[in-house]
């Protein structure tokens, strides 16, 4: 009777397999093997004795078949939050610090650029400025007197008005027109004579040639002929058919 319960005994249990190892021959723990018993109680083995094992220093190894997950340290578990590095940048990815003083690094490269760029076009213009040429300054052609803005020309020949007034036109010019009191002084300070002058009469009242009527208050004339002149005090009036000095009048050239 004893033999047989002994083989039955036998054929229960797997050959080379121990209560205290998995699945491929992985040894576990005897935490892992899910047995509250502890050694030399029915049923649970002795752990080996030897340098180093302990039943408390059997290690997992990770991965194999039949151990439980198990996740390496440093790697974020699947379905648990994320710590911050891992949540804000992969683990191959450079610090956000990295990232920050580059871009700091080319804000400060565009500004120089920019400063750069703005120093050279003001500085450009400024040379161009320098070597524009200068306006060429106003004249008057040879034998013409220049006063303000026009030049006068005092023809000592003596012509009637009309032919006075067309030999002005002749040269670009029209018989004189004076604007206040300090033309007429001009005027005087460089002759001496009888000049026409472009002032005529048309009805009662006196016109310059370009349209203007004559303003008596600023200038009186004397007499009731066609066609005036000046001489060295006053504004006189006469026939058109007489001879005089005339004086003609144009604007400088530029």
């Amino acid at each position: 009777m004893a033999r047989r319960g002994g083989s039955r005994r036998g054929r229960g249990r797997s050959p080379g397999r121990s209560p205290g190892s998995g699945p491929a021959g992985v040894l576990l723990s005897v935490e892992e093997t899910g047995r509250c018993g502890g050694p030399g109680d029915a049923g649970v083995p002795e752990p080996p004795e030897g340098p180093g094992m302990q039943a408390s220093s059997v290690q997992l190894i990770p991965g194999a078949a039949g151990s439980p997950d198990k996740v390496p340290s440093g790697t974020p578990d699947e379905g648990s939050p994320l710590p911050e590095p891992w949540a804000l940048r992969g683990p191959n990815q450079q610090p956000d610090s990295w990232t920050a003083a580059l871009r700091d690094k080319k804000t400060w490269i565009l500004l120089v650029g920019f400063g750069i760029l703005f120093l050279t076009i003001i500085m450009t213009s400024q040379l161009w400025r320098n070597d524009a040429p200068a306006p060429s300054p106003a004249f008057c052609p040879v034998d013409w007197t220049p006063f303000r803005q026009s030049c006068y020309f005092f023809s000592t020949d003596g012509r009637t008005w009309d032919v006075s007034t067309g030999l002005c036109y002749v040269n670009g010019s029209f018989l004189a027109v004076l604007e206040d009191l300090q033309e007429l002084v001009f005027i005087r300070k460089h002759t001496k004579g009888e000049l026409w002058i472009g002032l005529r009469r048309r009805g009662e009242d006196l016109y310059w040639v370009n349209g203007t009527k004559l303003d008596p208050t600023v200038f009186p004339v004397a007499g009731l002929g066609e066609c005036a002149y000046t001489d060295p005090t006053v504004f006189s009036t006469s026939s058109c058919s007489l001879t005089r000095s005339f004086i003609c009048k144009r604007p400088r050239t530029t």
